[in-house]
């Protein structure tokens, strides 16, 4: 759509009509018509629907596809719509993960030599995409009143560090806010690695002939030596010898929107400054909503301050984001199951976990 406005003379994104006018859907038709008579070569490897969904750059089953960066779009942003404040992380982390969030700038941030040779150097901080849609200060503001009814960021006269946010396209066809975090990540040293389990783990489980399975005390026989996963790897683990007649639970779970749930400190939410806001516009956004304007917006008005939005929740981009949110969850999984033993990240990837009870 956007190569046809081009190509019709229409430079300017701001002039183009919310939805396809008739010119548009016109030659939209004929593209798919004259791909519809295309003879394809005997021996292709694209069927007919693939091939127009890939000149189309769309999925047949979901719309654009999941990851691609995609312009904002008023209204299609997924962001938690049932959380008035953010959950503070540190009351969700164990005592070791909560004690180094709480003293982040000694614990994960980079020395103050490291700052200083980062702030000698004029490019290191070149790098930051802010999508072209906010130029328009209105768009800005509206969305920004947007974040911050989800919960999801505070206003403040300054910021460490200034950042800029795009969109990437879900499977669901809406759009998931993702933070350009590359300037503030160049402050923190590298976060630990967070290896998760996979669907190829359950492949190395292996179950000896005795093993009684199930609440029926059903028998659970291996896999014979003409499978192609052999009965004999360094890799695997026996299900049998220690382990009791019983039902084996096996369950997930999928929290929407999960970073944008997870609440930090002000101190840290410095490092995560947006571009600040202009208040007769702001002012203009919550209006529309039919909102009072915050009490602190107009406390930095009077004061002649710059209105910063700023991040107080884990932003998706930020280096130590992922690991706090996997052990927020570990954490919580502990509380629920506190019996039940934690595997080491590390070996749920060279290793599958012997079953049974320990």
């Amino acid at each position: 759509m956007s190569a046809l406005n081009f190509l019709a003379g229409f430079d300017d994104p701001a002039t183009w009509p919310v939805s396809a006018n008739e010119a548009q859907r016109s030659s939209l038709h004929g593209i798919r018509r004259a791909h519809s008579c295309r003879v394809f070569p005997s021996g292709g490897k694209l069927r007919p629907r693939a091939a127009l969904s890939k000149l189309l750059r769309t999925s047949t089953a979901y719309g654009a596809a999941a990851g691609t960066l995609s312009g904002y779009e008023v209204g299609a942003v997924s962001l938690p719509a049932d959380q008035a404040t953010p959950c503070a992380l540190v009351s969700i982390l164990d005592s070791f993960e909560s004690k180094r969030l709480l003293n982040f700038e000694r614990e994960m941030m980079i020395d103050e030599e490291e700052q200083g040779l980062l702030y000698e150097d004029p490019s290191a901080f070149d790098c930051c995409y802010h999508d072209p849609a906010f130029q328009d200060m209105a768009t800005w503001c509206d969305f920004v009143v947007d974040l911050y009814l989800a919960g999801v960021l505070r206003f403040d006269s300054s910021s460490r560090v200034q950042i800029g946010c795009f969109f990437v396209t879900k499977k669901s066809g809406r759009l998931r806010l993702i933070v350009d975090c590359r300037r503030t990540n160049k402050f923190f040293r590298r976060a630990p690695r967070t290896v998760l389990g996979s669907i190829e783990s359950w492949s190395r489980l292996r179950m000896s002939k005795s093993a009684k399975v199930g609440s029926q005390g059903a028998t659970a026989t291996s896999h014979s030596s003409s499978s192609s996963l052999p009965t004999t790897r360094s890799d695997t683990f026996d299900f049998g010898s220690n382990c009791e007649a019983g039902d084996m639970f096996v369950a997930q779970e999928d929290v929407r929107d999960c970073f944008y749930r997870l609440g930090i400190a002000p101190e840290l939410s410095a490092f995560f400054g947006l571009p600040d806001c202009d208040f007769e516009e702001l002012t203009k956004a919550f209006r529309r909503r039919d909102l009072p304007v915050p009490e602190v917006v107009h406390s930095l008005h009077i004061q002649s301050l710059p209105i910063i939005p700023q991040m107080q929740v884990l932003p998706m981009g930020f280096s130590w984001a992922f690991h706090w949110a996997h052990e927020s969850h570990r954490y919580l999984a502990s509380l629920a199951l506190p019996a039940t033993p934690f595997y080491a990240s590390a070996r749920l990837f060279q290793t599958s976990p012997s079953l049974g009870r320990f």
